[in-house]
């Protein structure tokens, strides 16, 4: 998840306080057990949401939310 752009929002959104924030991507986010559609709520403090939006080649979207849980966060409340 670290290599991709939705973990780096992530990271940008807990740096710098941000409380929503969306994204258009070219791609879902990734499956799987270290994946970024199972793992970006934990990352995500607890409050926060991250709405991605996946663009097909018809400008056609599909939308993932993820609202932030911060359960994966060191020292999160």
């Amino acid at each position: 998840m670290t290599g991709h752009v939705e973990g780096h929002a992530a990271a940008i959104m807990r740096r710098d306080g941000v409380r929503e924030a969306t994204l258009y991507i070219n791609m879902r986010p990734c499956l799987g057990a270290r994946g970024c559609a199972e793992n970006l709520r934990a990352v995500l403090p607890a409050g926060t949401r991250l709405v991605v939006h996946q663009v097909f080649a018809d400008g056609s979207t599909k939308v993932f939310n993820y609202p932030g849980t911060g359960d994966g966060l060191e020292g999160a409340p």
